[in-house]
């Protein structure tokens, strides 16, 4: 959680155990060369820790995933966008379930800021709530899905 990496051909990117969290991945179509990012929170601004871990929040770390892709050999014209998790993993009755609604919170802050950075999102699987492992082969751009209950779908 609160990872980001970066791969070549033959490397395999993972995020395990997405829940609430939002996996996402820029991949260059023609070089192979990406990354993915593990979001837990929509903004850095509820952090109290006095240096933050960038990649944990989706303000701080979609900016900072195009950054370093690009830094790593990708072309941003050529970027293939995916998305999965965001899941609402509990229920919460009352007024303050809106607030509580982490998954669709997280989804809408990386979706806002590849807005923001003009990268339209090729496919996602995000909501629902079940969790997930969103996995991305390198090699052969096969991008899978596995959610709990469902099985492993492509995206």
């Amino acid at each position: 959680m609160a990872e980001l990496k970066i791969g070549k051909p033959g490397d395999r990117l993972q995020a395990l155990g997405l829940g609430s969290c939002i996996g996402l991945v820029l991949v260059d179509k023609v070089t192979h060369v990406g990354g993915m990012v593990h979001v837990m929170l929509p903004h850095s601004s509820v952090s109290r820790d006095k240096k933050p871990t960038p990649a944990k929040f989706a303000d701080t770390g979609v900016p900072l995933l195009l950054e370093e892709v690009m830094r790593a050999g990708a072309i941003r014209s050529r970027l293939i966008v995916k998305l999965a998790g965001g899941a609402e993993m509990f229920s919460f009755a009352g007024q303050n379930a809106p607030k509580l609604a982490v998954g669709t919170r997280n989804a809408e802050a990386v979706r806002e800021h590849l807005k923001e950075l003009n990268l339209r999102i090729d496919r996602e699987d995000c909501g629902g709530t079940h969790g997930r492992t969103f996995e991305v082969d390198l090699d052969t751009l096969r991008f899978t899905v596995k959610v709990v209950g469902r099985g492993e779908v492509e995206l």
